[in-house]
């Protein structure tokens, strides 16, 4: 019997419920950048700083 195959979106959504709850501790996230892109294809992504670093409490953005 073989494996089953999940659909692309499916996937994908799993994965934006994932990054817009927030994970590990909470440095980063990541969403969608149009709620309204039904291909799911522009994302965006917030990573905080990890503390006693240089980058301690900076704000990072991107977009994937």
């Amino acid at each position: 019997m073989a494996g089953v195959v999940v659909p692309r979106n499916f996937r994908l959504l799993e994965e934006l419920e994932r990054g817009e709850k927030g994970f590990g501790d909470g440095t980063v996230s990541y969403g969608m950048d149009d709620a309204d892109d039904m291909q799911m294809k522009s994302w965006t992504g917030t990573i905080i700083g990890p503390p006693g670093t240089a980058h301690d409490g900076r704000i990072y953005t991107l977009r994937i």
